[in-house]
Parts: structure tokens; C-alpha cells; sequence
């Protein structure tokens, strides 16, 4: 029983003028507490706000990660400019391989009809968005569940070794109580399914509650402040809550390993 897929962790490879320019950007966009088109539901804000809506919406925080849809394709990311410096910058540092074309999460924008059920994505309509997010930043809270064992893969095709999701650490500021690791599950082909673990009544929801190959085999990866984690897109993982009141934003890329030529 092993990880039989890539993990990468690189250090200080982006600058730190760039690190704070994207923590300053990522604060003025507007955030959603979930994806799910329950209009009752669903809290946008500005983490500059301040914890004023906590309140209101304890529930809603305490099911859904936060997160901040930003792009569909290199195009439409060009619009949030730190986040297209950074991925130029972590593409030039890892020799060009890669483009913004990987496995995209499964949402749509608000002015597209959902074809296989309820979940959609409550973002303002923007015609240069397209079905399916590549950039996005992720907010880890204290409270959230998704984040705190939802164990999952970003890429369904088992036969497809060039997806890969890359998360940037956004923090300034981070310390090992506080919490926030990745968790990289091992394969576990035999065990109770024989089927990888790959689902679970939905196709979005990739985890078991039995054996699936213990943590104990796998990897931790921590949010050092700066860190650039690259994983492959098959990879079984979660993430940890945040165990302080400051969430663990990382920005995430859906890219695609470059095809030989």
C-alpha cells in the first residue's frame, strides 16, 4: 500500500512582494460560503468585512468551505493580476510545463443551466466565464467539515497521469498548531470496494467510511506560509480545519502537464 502518484513541495518560490500583493487581493474579492444554488443559503462577503455575518450564517460556515472563484482559462484569468503573476511565475520557475487546462471543478457560472443537478455556482454573471473553474482560492475555517476528513480525488480518470492540482499558501503568517495540512491517502486497490475507493453513491463524493489506506502510509504536507504543494490529480486527499479563528487560504490550480511537442 503506497501513494503511487507525484507530490511535489517547493519553498520560497514565489516572491515575497508577490505573496503579499495576492493576500491583499484575495481579501477584496468577493467570497461564497458554498457552491449549491440555495439562495437562502448562500453568504457572500468580504473577508475585509470582518466576522460580523458569523452569526447569522453559523451553520452555513460550518458545512461548506469558503472559496473565491477567479477563472475558467488562462484568458479570463488575466483579469486578476496577481493571481495570473503568480501562475506565470510558478510556471516559469518550473521550466514552462504546464498550462491551465487541467481537471476543472465540477460547478458551472450562474447564467448556465445545471445538466446533471442542483449544484451551480453563485457568481456574478461574467460572459468571459466558461463552464468549470481552473483558479480559485480556498478558505479553511475552524468549523468547517468539508475541510476536516472530506477525503476526495481531483481527477476521476484513473488513466490520466497529467492532471494536477497546485496550491499556493497565501498566509502570511502560520504555525504548526494552527493546523490546515494536506492529507495524502495511499491506494488501497483490494480492500473492501476493490474499486480505488472511487465512489460513493455520487460521483462527487469519493469518500468511504471504512478502510481506504491508512493516513500512517500516506503524507502530510503543512501550510508553510509561501509553499507551493503540486500533486497529481488522482491522488486520494483532505484537508485539515484551520485550528485557530484565522482561515488557511490557499489558491488553487487545475493545470495540465504540456504534452510533449
Amino acid at each position: 500500500m503506497n501513494i503511487p502518484y507525484n507530490i511535489e513541495v517547493h519553498d520560497n518560490l514565489i516572491s515575497p512582494v508577490l505573496q503579499s500583493k495576492i493576500w491583499d487581493y484575495i481579501r477584496l474579492q468577493e467570497w461564497y460560503v458554498s457552491w449549491h444554488s440555495l439562495p437562502e443559503k448562500i453568504l457572500k462577503y468580504r473577508p475585509e468585512q470582518g466576522n460580523s455575518w458569523f452569526p447569522l450564517y453559523q451553520a452555513r460556515r460550518t458545512a461548506s468551505m469558503h472559496r473565491c472563484p477567479l477563472a475558467s482559462d488562462i484568458e479570463s484569468l488575466k483579469p486578476h493580476l496577481p493571481i495570473y503573476l503568480l501562475w506565470k511565475e510558478i510556471n516559469k520557475a518550473l521550466g514552462d510545463q504546464f498550462e491551465l487546462t487541467g481537471n476543472p471543478e465540477g460547478i458551472i457560472c450562474d447564467n448556465e443551466a445545471s445538466p446533471g443537478g442542483p449544484i451551480s455556482t453563485p457568481v456574478p454573471k461574467d460572459p468571459n466565464l466558461k463552464t468549470g473553474w481552473r483558479a480559485y482560492v480556498n478558505g479553511i475555517y475552524s468549523s468547517d467539515i468539508h475541510g476536516n476528513g472530506y477525503v476526495h480525488r481531483d481527477t476521476f480518470d484513473l488513466d490520466d497521469p497529467n492532471t494536477v492540482t497546485m496550491l499556493y499558501v497565501v498566509n502570511k503568517e502560520w504555525y504548526p498548531s494552527w493546523g490546515a495540512e494536506l492529507k495524502y491517502y495511499p491506494e488501497d486497490p483490494s480492500g473492501s470496494t476493490g474499486d480505488h475507493q472511487q465512489f460513493n453513491g455520487y460521483r462527487w463524493q469519493q469518500k468511504r467510511d471504512f478502510k481506504i489506506g491508512w493516513l500512517d502510509y500516506g503524507r502530510i504536507v503543512s501550510p508553510v506560509p509561501g509553499r507551493l504543494i503540486i500533486a497529481d490529480g488522482r491522488c486520494m486527499h483532505s484537508t485539515s480545519s484551520s485550528r485557530t479563528e484565522i482561515p488557511s487560504y490557499k489558491v488553487c490550480f487545475r493545470a495540465r502537464k504540456k504534452l510533449p511537442a
